[in-house]
């Protein structure tokens, strides 16, 4: 058997959390720059508050019925994800992060009414160490299991719901689920299953897998099957990301090359802390800028640059200094340019002195350079790391951004205000404080 464990309106559940006096009124999360609503409590729901909504749009509205209203704090988020994905941990060390919310858990051994008091256990210790609210469905697919937890969180009040053996019971929560509500199934392919006569889920389980292939990928085909009650889509714990990218729209438009090599300076010390924790090295390097598609009046530009290592790395310095020569390569003063971002490639891992591709799953010695700093002076190249691991050692500790590279900008630090922000930094006229991550924003209790 699967579980899904599903974290109830997780932005907004977060926030409460340290703000108490917003349980039971209406609460928004805006995405990126203040820009859209990706995330509602289940009062704001009520008012008719669409997902993914403008927030221009519905201001007045928010406005009007006090609605409480708070910028992305991700920094937050994801600490608390990791909270609770901990404590999941603590049930069954099979757990797959499926998201920053989501968590597939396989269960073993357990059925019948045991199995519900297990989850009803799970649900209150969550909720117990994190404050966070989490519906669970279980089935014995994962494909199930995310259905499972769709009825857990509309249909039920404990929010957890277990789709038995019962052959009748299944089929009839498939007739009454359309295909593209099905987890795999998007638009597109949806559209396709319905021009070959299916639209509900129960449909879609009694068609012929091999048929489903043909039309869609060998992906349909394991929904298929997996409708059926046939686990086909295995529980991934623990894999290595096969690539790392950290990118963000800028709160202004800028021109000049001087802010955009502080902006992706910036994702670049993000991108190689995220390959550190995960013990990678990346081979390939490549920085992307591009101006705003939607202001059309405007000249429109869009490129990246990649950029090869000799060997190799994970260290920060030697990625700045890469990051640098790609903009300067594609960098054209005439555009006013609406985001960039990096992305790291090629990555492997190391284990016992040999190195595994993420992406191929290989194991092979590595190559070195013959003129690098690597093979020449190693006891400097020694230092260098020594170095990076210090800097997140502070950073880990102190929080971060405590410690930072020139090529970050060093206005804030020179003045000695967290006020100033450039002009590519986020808007976020809501965001609440990094109660868990920065010790000048601890919660204080009066």
């Amino acid at each position: 058997m699967y579980a899904l464990v599903d974290c109830n309106n997780f932005y907004v559940s977060c926030e409460r959390v340290f703000n108490p006096a917003l349980e039971r009124k209406p609460v928004v999360v805006l995405s990126n720059n203040d820009g859209c609503i990706i995330a509602r409590s289940n009062e704001a729901k009520s008012l008719g508050i669409p997902m993914g909504a403008p927030m221009f749009k519905y201001k007045d509205l928010l406005l009007k019925n006090n609605v409480m209203i708070y910028s992305s704090n991700y920094t937050l988020y994801g600490d608390m994800s990791s909270r609770v994905m901990n404590c999941l941990k603590h049930f069954t060390p099979e757990v797959e992060v499926y998201s920053i919310d989501e968590a597939f858990l396989c269960i073993k051994g357990i059925n019948g009414d045991p199995l519900f008091k297990e989850m009803q256990k799970i649900k209150s210790f969550v909720f117990q160490w994190t404050g966070i609210p989490v519906s669970i469905g279980i089935a014995k697919t994962k494909t199930l299991a995310k259905l499972a937890n769709r009825i857990a969180k509309k249909k039920t009040k404990d929010g957890i719901y277990i789709i038995s053996n019962n052959h009748t019971e299944l089929e009839y929560i498939l007739k009454n689920i359309r295909v593209e509500d099905i987890w795999g199934i998007s638009k597109k392919w949806g559209a396709r299953l319905h021009s070959l006569g299916i639209f509900t889920g129960l449909q879609l389980k009694q068609s012929d897998p091999r048929k489903i292939k043909q039309c869609l990928s060998v992906v349909g085909e394991r929904i298929v099957r997996e409708l059926t009650g046939v686990s086909c889509i295995p529980l991934e714990v623990t894999q290595p990301r096969k690539s790392i990218m950290v990118s963000r729209s800028f709160g202004s438009m800028i021109s000049d090359i001087d802010n955009l090599k502080e902006a992706i300076s910036n994702h670049v010390v993000v991108a190689a802390s995220k390959l550190r924790s995960q013990s990678s090295l990346c081979n390939s390097i490549c920085i992307f800028i591009q101006t705003n598609r939607f202001h059309i009046q405007e000249p429109q530009y869009k490129t990246a640059k990649e950029i090869l290592f000799s060997e190799p790395t994970q260290n920060t310095l030697e990625l700045l200094k890469a990051s640098d020569k790609a903009l300067k390569l594609i960098y054209k003063p005439k555009f006013r340019y609406h985001k960039a971002g990096v992305i790291l490639s090629q990555l492997i891992v190391k284990t016992d002195n040999k190195m595994i591709s993420v992406k191929a799953e290989e194991q092979f010695s590595i190559q070195t350079d013959l003129f690098s700093s690597t093979f020449t002076n190693k006891k400097k190249q020694y230092r260098r790391d020594k170095f990076i691991d210090a800097i997140d050692g502070i950073n880990s500790k102190l929080g971060k951004g405590s410690v930072i590279y020139g090529a970050q900008g060093i206005q804030k630090k020179l003045k000695k205000t967290t006020d100033l922000k450039s002009d590519w930094q986020m808007k976020s006229y809501y965001r609440s404080p990094a109660y868990t991550t920065r010790w000048d924003e601890l919660l204080k209790v009066s």
